[in-house]
């Protein structure tokens, strides 16, 4: 089971960093397999797409011009997702995708394209590579992907076994940290509309 660590410290707030939280998890019996860390995605920002018009010598392709926050730029991309007024992540010339590509300034069929328009794969978000990423439209053209999508983060590997089946939650897992750091577990509140008053008692708790 993979667990954020900033949820777990939303929920607990412990003094342990993410290798001695692992440490004293593994040590109550909840194994922590690994560490992940995404890192920060440098050169890669969120962008508007303004519009769209047909690249002058290749049918497939489109001419995209995007607000990336301080300036507009135009690149090439061959995705049947693109429209106008969405919001992509844009990985500028030097910056770093998957597998360790970088991202260069081409020139496809006499238009200069200084960057691209990523897809889930190319991010190491998903596995989807038929198509561009849409990312959420209240987060501000220019802004760095990593902040964006709260990708600044750890992720705890668990390895839960049958007989803890109450750790098969991050609200389980934020009870036996509670338990360990002698903290307050901050339950989320939860209420259901159109509850009758019986169903509100269950769902109504912090």
């Amino acid at each position: 089971m993979r667990v954020s660590y900033k949820h777990l410290k939303q929920l607990v707030n412990f003094p342990y960093s993410p290798e001695e939280l692992a440490f004293k998890l593994t040590n109550l019996g909840l194994e922590v397999k690994g560490i992940d860390s995404f890192g920060k995605m440098e050169k890669i920002v969120v962008g508007k797409i303004i519009s769209i018009k047909n690249h002058p010598d290749v049918d497939q392709l489109k001419v995209v011009e995007l607000d990336i926050g301080k300036k507009i730029i135009s690149l090439v991309c061959g995705a049947p997702n693109i429209r106008e007024g969405i919001f992509v992540p844009v990985a500028l010339e030097g910056a770093k995708l998957r597998g360790g590509i970088r991202v260069k300034r081409v020139k496809v069929r006499g238009v200069t394209s200084p960057g691209m328009i990523c897809s889930e794969d190319e991010l190491g978000l998903g596995k989807d590579q038929s198509k561009v990423m849409v990312i959420p439209s209240h987060l501000p053209p220019g802004m760095g992907i990593t902040e964006a999508l709260g990708l600044d983060d750890i992720i705890l590997d668990l390895e839960i076994t049958s007989n803890r089946g109450d750790c098969l939650s991050v609200i389980g897992i934020s009870r036996e940290i509670a338990a360990l750091s002698d903290k307050k577990l901050n339950l989320p509140s939860c209420i259901i509309k159109n509850a009758t008053p019986q169903m509100k008692k269950v769902s109504e708790y912090k």
